[in-house]
This record gives structure tokens, C-alpha cells and sequence, in this order.
């Protein structure tokens, strides 16, 4: 997701429905179509609105609903 204020209401909208957030799997993307070997076909802000932004606003949204375990290392 693109914009920050989707993401918001997303997760507001899942911890109302299960409670909390457990995991977070961010494996969004996006892209138009264009020729495959094309790299230059897509404009660096096309590449950057998933692809970059989407994954720290999902973080930041979900921040503090996660259930957050720690785990304590023996040296």
C-alpha cells in the first residue's frame, strides 16, 4: 500500500477484527506492466511507492499492536 493513511486503517481495521497484530509479512509490491528487460520503463517513483515506502508504513503502523516477544541469549 501506497499511502500511509491506508495502512493506518488497515491495521486498525484488523486489530479491531482479531485483536492485535502478530506477524508482519511485508512482501507488497507493485508495478505497471512494460516490457520486461526494460528497466528504464518505470519512473523511479513508480518503482519507490511499494516498493520503499509501503513496508516502513506498514511498521509504523503496526508498531504497537504487534505482540512483541523477546528472546534471551545465554553467553
Amino acid at each position: 500500500m501506497e499511502s500511509a493513511q491506508d495502512v493506518k486503517k488497515v491495521v486498525q481495521d484488523t486489530v479491531s477484527a482479531f485483536g492485535g497484530v502478530d506477524i508482519i509479512i511485508a512482501n507488497a509490491g507493485w508495478t505497471r506492466f512494460s516490457d520486461f528487460m526494460d528497466l528504464d520503463a518505470l519512473e523511479d517513483e513508480e518503482w519507490d511507492k511499494v516498493c520503499l515506502s509501503g513496508r516502513p508504513n506498514q511498521t509504523r503502523s503496526s508498531i504497537q499492536s504487534l505482540q512483541v516477544f523477546t528472546l534471551q541469549y545465554t553467553y
